[in-house]
């Protein structure tokens, strides 16, 4: 039977932007709203203990959008933290053929930065190990944004449908 392995979240400030000057704000941004458990601008990914590579998602125009790269040294991000999800008894063998499953479901063009991101796929990852869910403030950020955005969208379509409503009906009859 396989020993346990952790499974490891690390924790990533996104600094890596177009302008250098947002790079130090957003890292400023994340340690007060991390401590305040308030959420912010992170980026995920899992990692097997002593494997020595992590497991994450992102954009790309063709095929999945899963990758991997060293642990805790991935090049567009700054490293932050480790959070240990759980264990997972999985061989390395099964967990291959996990990753081949999620890369099949995680294509990157159906990445959404707030719908569809790295924690996103790193909650799903950590749980199919036997792992926890991520900590609520890890997306907090990205999950208030969407739900502001689709209660914006639905507020939009609703105004107008009333709009159509309104310029479709017809005045009344004079007698």
């Amino acid at each position: 039977m396989p020993s346990e392995r952790k499974v490891l979240l690390h924790v990533y400030d996104c600094t890596t932007t177009a302008s250098g000057a947002a790079s130090p704000a957003i890292a400023r941004l994340n340690a007060v709203t991390r401590e305040l458990w308030l959420g912010g601008i992170f980026h995920g990914a899992v990692e097997l203990e002593h494997t020595g590579r992590e497991w994450s998602f992102g954009y790309c125009p063709e095929g999945s959008g899963v990758y991997d790269c060293p642990a805790k040294l991935n090049p567009l991000y700054r490293f932050r933290e480790s959070i240990v999800l759980g264990s997972t008894s999985l061989g390395l063998s099964q967990v291959s053929l996990m990753i081949c499953q999620l890369q099949r479901l995680w294509q990157g063009t159906t990445y959404d930065l707030l719908a569809r991101n790295c924690c996103h796929f790193c909650e799903q990852f950590s749980v199919q190990l036997g792992g926890s869910k991520l900590p609520g403030w890890l997306n907090r950020f990205a999950n208030a944004a969407d739900s502001a955005l689709s209660w914006t969208q639905a507020a939009h379509q609703q105004s107008q449908f009333m709009q159509v409503a309104g310029s479709n009906s017809q005045p009344p009859l004079d007698e």
